[in-house]
């Protein structure tokens, strides 16, 4: 058995037919004499009746695909270009829609610390286009996380690791219950705060409360208790 010696430039083994064909098509994009070749910053062909090797992309001739082919232009303006909206008005600075969530947790005697802000995803929904019911349980379940992740302030960094890492003492759900209030749809984006309650040394245990918001209804969607 013979070795290569350790400064030799490594190559590419072919073990059979099929990779041998992959390394041939592969060189053939490196040549710039093969009609695969493409050059750095140009593009392939934009359609079937398009035999050039490389060019520029022409927007002209995309905007008109799309109108010959019977779809409506999504474009607005100069090609390539679209005005920005604003389709999330819940989420800009200055609203007051962040402080009047905090302000209802505060009233409900909840945590403002360590709140829970998410957006909705579209795949969170269901047929009705409304989130489905198992997700509030995983945001819940993120809002207990990040209400520990709060308290490294406090009790420091590593003793939270600890907790989250069941490294000693450790949290274990017993029960969980949800009640729906409103429905929950895309675009969202929502808020879950905390409350701790009914604690008992002896037992070590103690409830935890959550009221998850909507922003953009500004209004309570659900509340939980675990």
């Amino acid at each position: 058995m013979s070795y290569k010696a350790a400064h030799s430039k490594p190559s590419l083994a072919v073990t059979d037919d099929e990779a041998a064909r992959l390394q041939e098509i592969y060189a053939k994009f490196q040549d710039p004499s093969s009609h695969y070749y493409i050059a750095p910053g140009s593009f392939g062909p934009e359609h079937d009746e398009d035999h050039r090797t490389s060019h520029v992309p022409d927007p002209a001739y995309s905007l008109s695909a799309l109108t010959n082919a019977g779809a409506s232009s999504p474009f607005q303006g100069s090609p390539g270009r679209r005005e920005q909206i604003d389709d999330r008005p819940w989420l800009n600075e200055g609203n007051g829609r962040k402080e009047q969530a905090l302000e209802y947790f505060k009233q409900q005697s909840h945590d403002t610390t360590g709140v829970l802000t998410w957006p909705v995803a579209w795949g969170d929904q269901d047929a009705f286009q409304h989130v489905n019911n198992v997700q509030i349980l995983r945001w819940v379940e993120s809002a207990r996380i990040r209400y520990c992740e709060s308290w490294a302030g406090k009790l420091g960094k590593k003793a939270v690791d600890d907790i989250l890492r069941a490294k000693g003492t450790g949290i274990i759900l017993k029960e969980v219950s949800i009640k729906y209030k409103a429905p929950i749809n895309y675009p969202d984006t929502l808020m879950v705060s905390n409350r701790i309650h009914s604690i008992n040394v002896e037992r070590a245990s103690y409830g935890h409360q959550h009221i998850i918001w909507s922003l953009k209804d500004q209004h309570v969607k659900a509340v939980s208790d675990s």
